[in-house]
This record gives C-alpha cells, sequence and structure tokens, in this order.
C-alpha cells in the first residue's frame, strides 16, 4: 500500500542491519565495482472497482456504484549501485503512471528517489542508512473518508530517512537505530459540499528510536529483548473535528529466533504497544504486541509466513487510532524454463479505538512470470481484495485481472538452478465429488424513496454436486495444472416481510469453471495446492412487494474465484480432495420495477470434496507395504481459518403504506476467519485412530444489516469459540490420515440491535453441536499440516427488542488449516 505499518517503521533500522549480517557483506568485492540497472514494466489490468464502497452512502440521494475499467501502468525504475571492500552505496529512481480508461480522473503518476548504503566499521561493527522522497497516492479503499469522496485519488508527499548501527561483542549483540517519516497530504476537489477535501490536517512527522540486545544460545538459537519510542507530531494543532492528535509512545518486547531444519528459519515474539494522545478525549492505547514470522526455502521453493500488530494512524471523527492485527502467507516456486509461479494469501483485523468499528481485510493474489529472453519477462496475476466493516458503508471489493511486459536489466532469470530437476507428467484426470457453502449478496439500496439507504449481508447454506476434470504434471515437487469442472447447484437465500413489504431472494443454478492449480506434492503424494480460476453461474432473483407486481431476472454471471486445499492419495490412481474456495462475481441490478434498484453483488464461500481417478498414477504414492504412519499420543497445534456465519432472522416489522403490522423472515450470512489453538490425545490400533481433541480460538464472522440514516440496524459476530471432540480416523497408504469428528462448540455471540430511540447490545455464549472431518498430511516425523471441515448448529439465540422478540437461528461452516506437533 506504500506506508509501513507502525511496528516496521520502528524496526525498520534493525531489521535491515540482521539481513546484513556480521560476518562481513554477502556481496562485498575487495576492489570497487560500480553497476547501472534499469527495469521498465508494463501493466494492464481490469478492475471491478474503481469507485469503492460498492455504492457507498454519502447522503441520502448520492450513491457511488462500483464500475470496472481498464487501466494501464507503466513503472519505469533505473539506479546505480556501488560496491567496494566494506561495504556499498545505491542511488534509485523510480515512477508509476496510471492511466484509466475511462474514469480518467482517477489517473496518478507516483515518482520516488532513494539513496542507502551500508559500511563495516570493523569486524564487529556495521551501520546501515537510507533516505528518500515520494510522491505518492492513496487508492480508494484506504480509510481516509477524502478517498471515498473525492473526485479523484489523494496525492501526498513522503520524506524518509533511518539509520542503525550494530556491533556484535562475542555471543553479544548490540543494535540501535532511528526512522523518520514525514508526510505531506494534498487538498482534493470533491463531490460533496463544501465540494473540497481539506487533507492539511493529515499533515505529520513521525520518528521512531529503538534499541536491541541479542543473546545468541547456540548456532541455531538467540533470544532478544527490544524497545522503540515513537513520536507522532501533527503539522496543525487540530484537525477538522478539532480533536489534536499528537502522540507519543512506544513499543517493548522480547522474542526467539531459531534455524528450524537446514532450510528453514522461525521468529517469535510478544510485548507491549502503548501510545498516549495529546487531546484528553483519547484513551492511551495500551495492548499486547505479539507476532510471528517463518521463512523456508529449498529447491526454488521459498514460503514465507509472518504475523505482526501495530497501532496506526487515522483521522475518524472520535477515534484516536486503529489496532491492526495482520498476517501474511507468500509462496513462490522457481520452474525450468525460466519460469516462476506464485501465490499469497493475507488477512488483518482492524480495531478503531474509541468507537464501535471493527474491520476485517482479506487479500489473495495468484500469478505467474516467464522469462522470455534473459532479462525480458511476461507474466499474468489475479488478485482480490475485499473489507468487512462492522460499518457497512466500508465494505468494499475488488478484483484485478493483470498482464505484464517487462525489462530489467539488473537480473536475469538463472535456468541452471538446481530446483525441479524431474519433471513427471500425471497427466488427465477424472472426478466427482460433492460442496457445502455459503452462497451470499452484499445488497446496497435506496429505502424511504431515496431518502435513506439499506446496506445489508444475506445469505444461507446450499449443497451442490460436482463433476470435474483435469491435467497436471509435477517438476521436482512443485506440482500445476489446470481442472474444469461442473457444478449443480439448487439453493440460496431470501427476504421476505409479509404482508405489505418486499419480498426477494437470490437463487444459484448449474456452474461452470475453469482454474489453474499449482502446488507443492509431499512424500507420500500427498499435494498441496492453490488455485484460481473463472466461473460462470447462473442466478435467478425474483423480486416484488410494496404494491408492485415485481420483476424476476435469470443472469449468467463471471466471477473470479481462488481457493486451497489438500489432495491425497487412497490407491496408486485414486486420491481424495478437500479444499476452500470464494467466489466473487459483479453486481447487478435488481428491484420490484416501481423504486429504485437495489445493487446485488454475489459471493460463494464453500468447502469441497471429491474422488479422483489418475489415469497415469499419482506421482510420489507409497506402495501399500510400508510402515503404517504413527499418529499415537499427545499432540498440540496451531490453526487458522475461513468459513462462514449464517442466521434465519425472524421479528414483527411495520410495512406498506398504510403501514400496517408485518413479519419478517430473512436469511442473512457472510464470510470471515478464525484463529487459535488445539491439543489432543491420539489412541492407535493398526490404522486405526480414535482420539479426542479440545481447541480455543478468536473468530471474526458477522454479518450486518443497516438501515441510514434511520431505520433497524443489527448484526449477529462470533467472537470465541471453546469447543470439544472426539475423532474416528484411518491412515491411509501414503500417510495421511482421514478422519471424522463430532462434539460440542461453546461460543461467544454478540448481536447488536438499533433503531431510532433504542440501542440494544446482547453478548452471551452459546453451545452447538460440531461435527466434520478433515486430513492431516506428514510433512516430518513429528510434524503434520491438517486441512479440516466443520459445521456448528448453534440453535436459536434471541433479543427482546421493541416491538416483540427478534430470533436468530444460526449455523457456522469453517474450513481450517492447522500445523500439529505430536510431543
Amino acid at each position: 500500500m506504500g506506508r509501513m505499518t507502525g511496528k516496521l517503521r520502528a524496526t525498520v533500522a534493525v531489521s535491515l542491519l540482521m539481513q546484513a549480517g556480521f560476518f562481513g557483506l554477502a556481496h562485498a568485492q575487495s576492489t570497487e565495482s560500480p553497476a547501472y540497472y534499469a527495469t521498465l514494466e508494463f501493466t494492464e489490468y481490469y478492475t471491478d472497482n474503481v469507485f469503492f464502497g460498492r455504492p457507498l452512502f454519502v447522503s441520502p440521494t448520492l450513491y457511488l456504484r462500483r464500475l470496472g475499467d481498464w487501466v494501464t501502468v507503466i513503472k519505469p525504475r533505473v539506479g546505480y549501485d556501488h560496491v567496494y571492500d566494506k561495504g556499498y552505496v545505491n542511488f534509485e529512481a523510480s515512477a508509476a503512471i496510471g492511466r484509466y480508461a475511462t474514469y480518467t480522473t482517477e489517473n496518478y503518476l507516483d515518482l520516488n528517489f532513494s539513496a542507502s548504503g551500508r559500511h563495516r566499521f570493523s569486524p564487529t561493527t556495521i551501520g546501515v542508512w537510507g533516505m528518500g522522497l515520494s510522491r505518492g497516492h492513496e487508492a480508494r479503499n484506504s480509510l481516509a473518508p477524502s478517498d471515498r469522496i473525492g473526485i479523484g485519488p489523494t496525492v501526498y508527499w513522503k520524506a524518509s530517512a533511518y539509520g542503525a548501527l550494530s556491533h556484535r561483542d562475542g555471543d553479544n549483540i548490540y543494535k540501535l537505530g532511528f526512522t523518520y517519516d514525514g508526510f505531506d497530504y494534498h487538498d482534493i476537489a470533491s463531490t460533496v459540499a463544501p465540494f473540497i477535501v481539506n487533507n492539511d490536517d493529515r499533515d505529520r512527522h513521525m520518528v521512531t528510536v529503538g534499541g536491541r540486545y541479542t543473546r545468541r544460545l547456540s548456532d541455531r538459537n538467540s533470544f532478544y529483548v527490544d524497545g522503540v519510542l515513537d513520536l507522532r507530531d501533527y503539522r496543525l494543532a487540530a484537525d477538522d473535528n478539532g480533536y489534536q492528535r499528537d502522540s507519543f509512545g512506544g513499543r517493548l518486547s522480547a522474542g526467539w529466533q531459531s534455524d528450524i531444519g537446514e532450510y528453514g528459519r522461525l521468529e517469535l515474539y510478544g510485548g507491549l504497544l502503548i501510545q498516549t494522545y495529546r487531546d484528553p478525549r483519547f484513551a492511551t492505547v495500551f495492548t499486547p504486541d505479539f507476532g510471528a514470522s517463518y521463512s523456508w526455502s529449498r529447491n526454488g521453493l521459498s514460503i514465507n509466513a509472518d504475523m505482526s500488530r501495530s497501532i496506526e494512524e487515522t483521522t475518524l471523527a472520535g477515534v484516536s487510532s486503529y489496532v491492526r492485527t495482520g498476517a501474511t502467507l507468500q509462496v513462490r516456486q522457481n520452474l525450468p524454463g525460466n519460469f516462476r509461479i506464485y501465490a499469497g494469501l493475507g488477512i488483518a483485523d482492524l480495531d478503531f479505538q474509541g468507537s464501535g468499528r471493527r474491520d476485517r481485510q482479506t487479500n489473495a493474489w495468484i500469478g505467474a512470470r516467464k522469462y522470455l529472453a534473459p532479462h525480458f519477462y511476461a507474466g499474468v496475476e489475479a488478485a482480490f481484495e475485499e473489507n468487512d466493516s462492522s460499518v457497512a458503508a466500508n465494505d468494499y471489493t475488488e478484483t484485478r485481472i493483470m498482464a505484464r511486459l517487462g525489462v530489467d536489466t539488473s537480473s536475469g532469470f538463472d535456468p541452471q538452478g538446481d530446483y525441479a530437476s524431474h519433471i513427471s507428467i500425471s497427466g488427465f484426470y477424472l472426478g466427482a465429488g460433492g460442496e457445502f457453502g455459503m452462497v451470499g449478496t452484499m445488497l446496497d439500496g435506496p429505502r424511504q424513496n431515496t431518502a435513506g439507504s439499506l446496506t445489508a449481508d444475506f445469505g444461507a447454506f446450499r449443497p451442490a454436486g460436482r463433476f470435474i476434470a483435469g491435467w497436471g504434471a509435477d517438476v521436482g515437487d512443485t506440482y500445476f495444472g489446470v481442472e474444469a469442472e461442473a457444478r449443480l447447484a439448487n439453493g440460496g437465500w431470501s427476504h421476505a416481510r409479509l404482508p405489505g413489504g418486499r419480498v426477494f431472494s437470490v437463487t444459484e443454478k448449474n456452474s461452470f469453471a475453469v482454474s489453474l492449480l499449482g502446488g507443492h506434492r509431499l512424500p507420500g503424494g500427498s499435494l498441496i495446492y492453490g488455485r484460481a480460476g473463472i466461473r460462470s453461474t447462473r442466478f435467478q432473483t425474483p423480486y416484488s412487494g410494496e404494491g408492485a407486481a415485481g420483476t424476476y431476472q435469470s443472469l449468467r454471471l463471471a466471477g473470479f474465484e481462488y481457493g486451497f486445499g489438500v489432495r491425497t492419495p487412497v490407491t496408486d490412481t485414486i486420491a481424495l480432495s478437500l479444499e476452500y474456495a470464494h467466489t466473487r462475481y459483479p453486481d447487478y441490478l435488481a428491484g420490484n420495477g416501481v423504486q429504485p434498484a437495489d445493487v446485488f453483488a454475489n459471493i460463494e464461500s464453500s468447502v469441497r470434496f471429491a474422488l479422483t481417478y489418475h489415469f497415469g498414477g499419482i506421482p510420489g504414492m507409497i506402495a501399500g507395504d510400508q510402515a503404517v504412519r504413527d499418529y499415537a499420543g499427545a499432540y498440540w497445534g496451531l490453526q487458522g481459518g475461513l468459513g462462514a456465519l449464517t442466521s434465519l432472522v425472524t421479528g414483527n416489522r411495520i410495512a406498506g403504506a398504510p403501514p400496517v403490522a408485518s413479519v419478517l423472515t430473512a436469511q442473512y450470512g457472510d464470510s470471515g476467519y478464525t484463529a487459535g489453538g488445539l491439543a489432543g490425545y491420539n489412541f492407535q490400533h493398526g490404522r486405526f485412530i480414535l482420539g479426542a481433541e479440545a481447541e480455543a480460538e478468536a473468530g471474526f464472522i458477522n454479518w450486518k444489516q443497516e438501515r441510514m440514516p434511520a431505520g433497524r440496524s443489527y448484526s449477529v459476530a462470533k467472537q470465541a469459540t471453546l469447543g470439544g471432540t472426539a475423532r474416528v480416523g484411518f491412515v491411509l497408504n501414503g500417510g495421511a490420515l482421514l478422519y471424522g469428528r463430532a462434539g460440542v462448540a461453546l461460543s461467544r455471540f454478540r448481536i447488536d440491535f438499533s433503531n431510532p430511540g433504542v440501542t440494544l447490545a446482547q453478548t452471551s455464549w452459546r453451545a452447538g453441536l460440531r461435527f466434520g472431518g478433515g486430513v492431516e498430511v506428514p510433512v516430518s516425523e513429528k510434524s503434520n499440516l491438517r486441512f479440516d471441515y466443520t459445521y456448528t448448529d448453534y440453535g436459536t439465540l434471541s433479543l427482546v427488542t421493541p416491538p416483540g422478540t427478534e430470533t436468530y437461528d444460526t449455523a457456522e461452516s469453517l474450513f481450517r488449516v492447522g500445523y500439529l506437533r505430536r510431543f
């Protein structure tokens, strides 16, 4: 996004020192070696969300709808590296020129000028430094209100600098560093009175000073403590809303770093974050700091995972800041023929201090790059981004499909690397299976004859049948393939307010999909993979009520789909797959034919399973006479996942003209994520497993309805879960464990309800029946990866509201991935 988080700003200089090492510079030479380099990249992509907000309710009569456009981006870059015997100096200039085909007010020009260096003062003392000046723009999905109502994107200038020193004394390492960031935001013209947005109240200086002490415990392990002071000084004494934004704070943490095996590295840390504000209306933010990172690289495959926490700036009225907790996973594989594939997934939770707002952000991307010549490449990429906010007007989604051409004089692709030395064509496969998941719709539309608006998450679970055909090949332990699918479904959600109110629904019918697959083959033949593709689905949308005869639409929509999962061999030719997939479709309009139409944006969040027959056999499959994998004994693990929460809502309403008493019956739902830990014990007899397991997790899944400026608004959110299940399983020939589970989940729910003159909130724990199953695949002697699906029925939640009791018949569907370790 072009902006560092607070935690990254505070530790960037120290981190650079760690990358530099303490036994000399990795690329230092005995003689001076200047080098010039340049790159030029052309990107053409389609985005379905020029104006974010889906539409965004700005005033009783103004909506900003999501619109699609083609965008051309040109990125030139030039630089100079001067390497000498004790370090190096780098100078670089770059630009990004973005041009929209239709909505030219979105055009942008970004610039960046930087200088950096590294110098070894002695065999045990090293320093790094850097400075830069950049011109950037904020994307429409930023958290600043001006980026939603401005005619064009917000432009800003940023000046930055950093420096750090490190000294090593035996097994003790001492580091000191600082960073500086200065921001100057430009005012922009607006579509809303007074027709200009003043951004001067966002201008600020940010300075951090920090230090770290590290103690090497062994060649593989080290322990550290670090502290950072953080000063944030705004140019104006108060912002446009009268709040003083200056603050002072810091962080204190301790961590552990370890080399895991020959190819991996793990870091864990924890501590405290604090920020105090000049404005007495802002409470001090005092929150735990925790994080982790893991990197692994072998044979051209690299895996990087990261989790961190920070306190971020905002100028939202009444909000001092927001605490961001985020995690990312990135995978990259180099292949023969100058070919590279990559994929990633990112999630973040944003907790806005001093308000009830909470946002959940999800990013997913997959792409490929092919070097057509030593310095000339072409690439494609698909990306998806979503923000799900407790304040419905801040929801958005975006899909981007990109193609790239580039020239890079500084580096070519090495076709002689030791990665991917063997190609195995597993060939064609056919299969059949099922699917269970949520069909959802993010709906926005006018109400009260355009004097108000409705924003709501509708959704319900439905089953489906699948028939698939595909082709794949293994390059070393990397897999890539293509897959086609036909799916039969007949399910969806409905909304009815009778008598006198609106009646509408969405029903999903047959669909067809084509996807690209990429993954990693484990010993024993199990495949961990991701997918991205296009799905064409027919949706039926009837809409009637409020005195209108109504309309009916049957539309076929093409949407972007991504997912991930596991495929494990059952025999040498038959495999079982279990995966999660998310599909997002373009907007369309639906209404009763009299009032202005609503905007429907359909999504799917599903778990899928299938049995496939592989005509060429399954690479890496282990014959049936090998020793059975040992799963017996105690184990612990960490897990996280994605899923959906739905509720059938029933309650009394007033509808129609003249108003009459009515009853609302509607299905609401939305997707989200969870993260937590588990512990269990297995008894094993031959290939059969019997066990018990306990789990605890935090949940970030909710659905909501919001009426503006007045009307009923309500939501249901799952916040945490404690659970226990019994498991029964069978160990397959390839070493994977196929299991089923059943038990009880005790979850904490929050129900919020508001109506003119009434605001209610209820938090309660609710027990539900949880059942499901999954697959565990071995990754080392004592470690497994788990792919797990569960469905939980929580029964009926209720809230007493005027004019009667609301009921929420609630259920949850989860797909989780876990790392398990036997004691």
